[in-house]
């Protein structure tokens, strides 16, 4: 009836479209099963008041089965949350690109620096900060990878000048033939 009421009914409305829209870009994926799962590990993320920004670009056939995909990214994942919980900066981000023989799937948050001996020592079994009975996650994670014959990389890396742990798991496209 009043213009500032059209206004205010227009925010609410582009605000709606905007959050159900937000994740339209994961059928992009080409794999229904992975686009579902990263779909729902996305709202999870959110509903744990974590900001989520990511980038996926179309994934063909893959040598690695789409469960061990979904199993690893969700070991990434859990760890990347669990490192939040005592972190101010709540983000995490999410990439899947395509490299020559290869598919990379980034998945990075706020930590501070770390070493690479550090690092190495998380993928250790029963290895962990978190308490007894834990630190299976990404020693877990290296046997799949040795497994299947992919690679998992983890790095600080610098971004708007703060410290950054990003784990970097790539996976080789299957062969054609």
């Amino acid at each position: 009836k009043t213009y500032e009421k059209l206004v205010q009914a227009q925010e609410i409305y582009c605000k709606q479209m905007l959050r159900e829209n937000k994740y339209n870009n994961l059928l992009m994926v080409g794999d229904r099963i992975l686009a579902g799962y990263l779909y729902r590990k996305f709202q999870e993320v959110e509903d744990d008041g974590i900001e989520l920004n990511y980038k996926v670009t179309f994934i063909e056939k893959v040598q690695v089965p789409i469960y061990y995909i979904i199993e690893m990214l969700g070991i990434l994942f859990d760890n990347a949350v669990e490192a939040l919980k005592s972190y101010t900066e709540k983000q995490i981000s999410f990439e899947i690109n395509e490299c020559k023989e290869k598919y990379e799937f980034l998945i990075g948050n706020p930590f501070p620096y770390i070493s690479y001996k550090e690092i190495e020592e998380w993928f250790r079994f029963e290895r962990s900060e978190k308490g007894e009975g834990r630190g299976l996650g990404l020693y877990h994670l290296k046997c799949l990878c040795e497994e299947w014959h992919c690679d998992i990389v983890c790095r600080n890396v610098e971004i708007e000048q703060n410290n950054w742990i990003e784990f970097t798991l790539k996976i080789n496209k299957a062969d054609d033939t």
